[in-house]
């Protein structure tokens, strides 16, 4: 003999806690509990400020001296292509990119016109499980000829006087943007490549694009003397789902966990693996808690 238990949005108290009232006072004593369905979307970021991993510089070439730039990621969640995309944006927006001009004859020609180019960019290598920092060679005025750059104008900011300079990317030690792409706090490159080449340095770390590999579900009236946390309900992932979907999180089998004390009401939260609350942002969930007598089968 069983009795079901229903969590839904209607119990939620905050972005991780949803507390559900019970008929009655109850002593739960002589009864375990187990997710028998649960169903939640995947709406929680893997890049934050809550996560403190949302920051890093660069330090571009800009007329005869150098600018460092602080970009401030928005919270979301990002692989390492939606993020070079996301500084291919900011990048534009201030000016630090080459944009092709081509001559008057496009207007009547319709010559293709080139893409933007721009000073470095972040790019995954799957045969070393890594992230590379690629910076190119920017061009002076005088370097805006054929082959390389020919038809390109800078995009708002000065072009370096000197050549043979580059990008460089500063990770602080302050944040952990740096788990994310793999890289120790520091500077990376070397600020010096050729014109019209390109240079790459290579992630020293494995790279943790998504520091949040798994869900931990906490309930208030459990007692699991084997965990650290006594709370520990289940552990679910993303199933591989993208942001916005629904996540299967039923366990293949009811797997019970004794509870003690007396409640009228039942507090479920959720939190990462690391203990961190977890900000779902969707709270859209329906999660069937099974509850049945100590000792006698489901």
């Amino acid at each position: 003999m069983s009795f079901p238990l229903i969590i839904n949005s209607t119990h939620r108290q905050s972005n991780n806690t949803y507390t559900v009232p019970l008929a009655t006072n109850t002593d739960l004593n002589e009864y375990e509990v187990s997710i028998g369905n649960g169903f939640v979307y995947y709406s929680w970021y893997n890049i934050s400020a809550s996560l403190n991993n949302n920051s890093f510089q660069l330090i571009i070439p800009n007329n005869a001296t150098t600018t460092t730039v602080t970009y401030t990621i928005p919270d979301g969640a990002y692989n390492i292509t939606t993020l070079n995309e996301w500084l291919e944006k900011q990048l534009v927006s201030g000016g630090y990119y080459l944009r092709y001009a081509g001559d008057a004859s496009n207007v009547t020609t319709g010559a293709i016109r080139q893409a933007n180019i721009y000073p470095c960019k972040f790019q995954i290598n799957p045969a070393t499980y890594s992230i590379q920092f690629i910076a190119i060679g920017l061009p002076r005025t005088a370097d805006l000829v054929a082959p390389k750059f020919n038809g390109y104008v800078t995009g708002g900011f000065v072009l370096p006087t000197s050549a043979d300079t580059s990008a460089q990317l500063v990770i602080a030690s302050t944040n952990t943007f740096s788990s994310i792409i793999g890289y120790a706090a520091g500077t990376f490159g070397s600020g010096v490549v050729v014109t019209g080449s390109s240079a790459t340095v290579e992630s020293t770390l494995i790279p943790n694009v998504n520091p949040i590999s798994s869900v931990e579900m906490r309930l208030s009236c459990i007692s699991n003397i084997i965990s650290q946390n006594s709370q520990l309900l289940h552990i679910f992932t993303n199933g591989g789902v993208r942001l916005g979907e629904l996540i299967d999180i039923s366990p293949v089998q009811l797997s019970f966990i004794p509870c003690v004390g007396q409640h009228r009401n039942l507090t479920l939260q959720f939190f990462d693996q690391s203990g961190r609350i977890l900000n779902m942002l969707d709270s859209n969930i329906v999660i069937k808690l099974v509850f049945k007598p100590k000792n006698i089968s489901a």
